[in-house]
């Protein structure tokens, strides 16, 4: 297992996924300050609770944290069908976007799988 939060792979991807979910929300327009905001949280929400998770160093915390995360990354998710619905986004930033939360949150599974594996 890794040394620190930031040597997992699937922090790295999360966080990425939250730093241009950040650079895209930018783009909106005022009245929709409190969707950006909220997206900006949600995303952060994701790589923040890995790491708190994971430095708890105990796998059955981790895994709580982890599932956190997949719930943060499904409610960012979310937000960018609201924002497309209200046309803030175009069909293939939502899809790309999308496709990322996806990727996430498998990573997130296949992670907890191994803790849950790992403390059998």
């Amino acid at each position: 297992m890794a040394e620190s939060f930031q040597e997992l792979e699937v922090w790295r991807v999360s966080m990425d996924l939250a730093v241009d979910i950040a650079d895209l929300v930018e783009q909106f327009h005022h009245d929709y300050r409190w969707l950006a905001q909220q997206m900006m949280r949600s995303s952060e929400s994701g790589p923040s609770n890995i790491a708190e998770g994971f430095e708890r160093q105990l796998d059955g915390d981790f895994g709580r944290f982890l599932r956190i995360a997949k719930a943060s990354t499904g409610e960012t998710e979310s937000h960018l069908v609201y924002a497309l619905r209200r046309r803030l986004i175009t069909n293939e930033e939502q899809k790309e976007f999308a496709d990322r939360c996806i990727h996430v949150k498998k990573m997130l599974n296949s992670l907890g799988s191994y803790l849950r594996k790992k403390g059998k």
